[in-house]
């Protein structure tokens, strides 16, 4: 009895003094410090825990509302209306183990600020590193802790997923995980480049050091070095960077091409061709921003001024582009949410059937209001990207973005910090957007495909 009590008290004064130290350094650093201090990779673990916590509200809301999520997120075919099984999602270990991996992350956060203070930055961000491998860990492990049923549950849907098949048609279960990591994707490519920098500071500039030396030089004025270093950061970086954001689309993009060769309706392929579609209008996005970015690194290390005018119209050229294909893509995304996954925007059969305007005869959830907000709210959240756009005008040099050499040093750093800041609220507005869709397309699934509502149809 003593010993259960004293590992009680042993935990409730770790948690304390984990919360009692991150309070104190938000309070001393302020909320703005604290965040843009921290590494990129603790930035997107945060968000990746984030995900589970409020996959974990999802859970407890639907279930709540009478959706059993449990039949509906099986794997097999034969769906049961009501699974026996209450314990196949439990939302309540899907919480535990949110606030198990919020613990890791938060017990290294104050370990990195500690070794902050002692360390250089080439040391401490080793920390960040090291967490994150502790991370893959814990949901790779076998052992029985941090709720291995759950883990097993999302590596299974992973495999699936990453799985190249065109034979078989894709569960619903994988299609909703599938769309939940296209979310994440961006937050998966800040901690590749992370990791990439990391290697190209420690790898890639030792050898071309070594190799190259700074006596050679080119025509331009750069030497071999220079020119090396350039052209693994333009492929480590800029190109398998826009790479990994575009794979978990590719992946869904795989799940809808599969769907067309095994649907058994012609009205069923053609919405998977159709949803294919709209997977496809990120290649071009991706590919436009990763090339972006290789015109932004050249320009940056272009000292010649004839140069610099051809470079600028042709970044203009590329940027008006993407702003183009990302029209197309939040455009085509936003129309398929409506009329598609949540099958809103019906028309009336015939003159005698009455329902909500631009929602749809049968609804599972009473209040119609909450339909039109989050159509609003979709809306709005598809094409938050153009916040980027804005932060790109702020600056005297529109394609250098943070990079323009002609401004004070405080005035660069202010906008860094201010483009970072940006560019995480992006984030986790992307995430918040998937997780309110989570809600209707489960509900949509549910309406459609239980006994219950087949009955009224």
């Amino acid at each position: 009895m003593f010993p259960k009590r004293l590992q009680r008290i042993i935990k409730y004064l770790f948690y304390s003094g984990l919360f009692g130290g991150t309070f104190y350094l938000v309070v001393k650093q302020g909320i703005k410090q604290f965040i843009v201090n921290l590494p990129t990779i603790y930035h997107s673990l945060f968000f990746i825990f984030l995900g589970i916590l409020l996959w974990g509200i999802n859970i407890h809301v639907l279930e709540h509302t009478n959706i059993d999520c449990t039949s509906l997120l099986a794997t097999n075919e034969s769906r049961p209306l009501r699974n026996q099984n209450n314990n196949f999602i439990n939302y309540h270990n899907i919480y535990k183990l949110a606030y198990g991996y919020f613990v890791i992350l938060f017990t290294s956060v104050l370990i990195y600020n500690y070794c902050d203070t002692f360390y250089e930055k080439s040391t401490t961000q080793w920390i960040a590193i090291i967490t994150l491998i502790a991370s893959i860990y814990a949901l790779l492990m076998p052992n029985k802790i941090l709720y291995r049923k759950e883990r097993k549950k999302f590596l299974d849907a992973l495999v699936r997923i990453v799985t190249p098949t065109f034979k078989l048609e894709t569960a619903f279960c994988d299609v909703v995980m599938a769309d939940l990591i296209t979310s994440f994707s961006k937050v998966v490519g800040d901690i590749y480049v992370a990791l990439a920098e990391i290697f190209l500071e420690v790898v890639v500039v030792p050898y071309a050091d070594k190799k190259y030396g700074d006596n050679t030089y080119a025509v331009d004025g750069r030497s071999q070095k220079e020119i090396s270093v350039h052209l693994h950061h333009h492929i480590l970086l800029d190109l398998f960077g826009a790479i990994m954001i575009l794979v978990p689309y590719l992946f869904r993009l795989r799940q809808c091409v599969a769907d067309y060769f095994t649907k058994a309706t012609k009205s069923q392929r053609r919405k998977s061709l159709l949803n294919a579609i709209k997977y496809g209008t990120s290649i071009p996005l991706y590919i436009l921003s990763g090339y972006y970015s290789w015109i932004k690194s050249d320009i940056k290390n272009t000292s010649d001024k004839e140069l610099l005018d051809p470079m600028y119209r042709h970044a203009k050229i590329v940027f008006t582009f993407w702003v183009i294909s990302s029209f197309i893509n939040s455009g085509y995304s936003y129309y398929w949410d409506l009329y598609n996954d949540w099958e809103l925007c019906k028309k009336k059969k015939h003159d005698d059937e009455k329902f909500p305007f631009l929602l749809r005869p049968i609804l599972h959830f009473s209040k119609h209001w909450m339909y039109y907000i989050v159509m609003i709210i979709d809306l709005i959240l598809r094409f938050t990207w153009f916040v980027d756009v804005f932060s790109i005008f702020q600056l005297k040099n529109l394609f250098l973005v943070d990079d323009t050499p002609t401004i004070p040093e405080d005035i660069k750093k202010m906008k860094i910090q201010k483009l970072l800041l940006s560019r995480l609220l992006l984030r986790i507005l992307e995430i918040i957007r998937r997780w309110l869709w989570i809600f209707f397309r489960l509900e949509k699934e549910w309406v459609f495909t239980s006994s219950e509502y087949r009955l009224l149809a």
